[in-house]
């Protein structure tokens, strides 16, 4: 396979989102295993988490983690660097507040 150059692992949460992000497999990779300089890659927010408040919890530990999260639906990239365009999380948010809505 191409990207196994590049991918240390491939995990697939099958826990519904109902369940609270800290609780799922997303919960215990940021918590556990996820180290500065990782990557995580996601398809999209609402598979993450219940709610905006949640996604922003995820957001602070995945900054505070010195982790980047690539939103592939959105096209976007979250680091929480200080370098991090406050426009660009703002529409980051944006995009994942309407899936939220339109859920």
């Amino acid at each position: 396979m191409l990207f196994n150059e590049f991918i240390d692992s491939f995990l697939i949460d099958e826990e519904s989102s109902h369940v609270f992000w800290g609780e799922r497999l997303i919960g215990s990779l940021l918590r556990d295993r996820a180290k500065t300089g990782d990557v995580i890659i996601v398809f999209d927010a609402i598979h993450l988490a219940r709610s905006t408040s949640q996604l922003l919890e995820i957001l602070q530990m995945v900054a505070q983690n010195g982790v980047k999260l690539h939103f592939v639906k959105y096209h976007r990239i979250f680091s929480g660097q200080a370098t991090c365009l406050t426009s660009d999380l703002l529409q980051l948010m944006k995009d994942i507040e309407s899936d939220f809505v339109s859920r």
